[in-house]
């Protein structure tokens, strides 16, 4: 019997000492949780942020490109005009570069459009500071003139394409 009762003793003491120490793991897991989550909320900020600016530069990258791209060909096209004569498949050929200039800079201005309203809702919902807002903000700035740049690009080159078929 006292056996049984040494033993039913120990056991107690065990449980007891186990509980306590399952009893701090938990509040060191705790923490370990609130830390790490910590930690995925400023990732989380950090890749908004980042994919946000990534957006607007690659726009803006395209959409400067096209322009300087509709630049080259309006310029192309007055050469020819003011040194060669009317030829008819320079003129298609122009004509449908032209185009498809049109079409893509439709496409970027669109999603220009999309990636602005996307951007402006992240700066509602997200915690983004000060300076990173105003740095959104002076890139959709950018995205607007790029947008305007490649519109006064095409303009021209509408313009040369115009001049090169009067020639005929």
């Amino acid at each position: 019997m006292k056996r049984f009762i040494i033993i039913l003793t120990a056991v107690i003491a065990t449980l007891s000492v186990s509980t306590q120490e399952i009893k701090a793991q938990s509040q060191d897991l705790n923490a370990r949780v609130d830390s790490l989550s910590a930690k995925l909320e400023k990732l989380q900020h950090d890749f908004d942020f980042l994919q946000c600016k990534y957006d607007l530069q690659d726009i803006n990258n395209k959409l400067s490109s096209l322009g300087d791209n509709a630049s080259i060909y309006s310029n192309s096209t007055l050469i020819n005009t003011y040194h060669g004569g009317f030829y008819s498949q320079l003129y298609d050929a122009y004509r449908a570069n032209y185009d498809s200039v049109v079409g893509a800079f439709e496409s970027f201005k669109e999603s220009a459009k999309v990636i602005k309203s996307s951007v402006r809702l992240k700066m509602l919902f997200s915690s983004f500071t000060e300076q990173e807002k105003a740095l959104l903000e002076q890139m959709m700035n950018t995205t607007n003139s790029a947008i305007n740049k490649a519109e006064h690009s095409l303009k021209s080159f509408k313009i040369t394409i115009d001049m090169y078929k009067s020639l005929e």
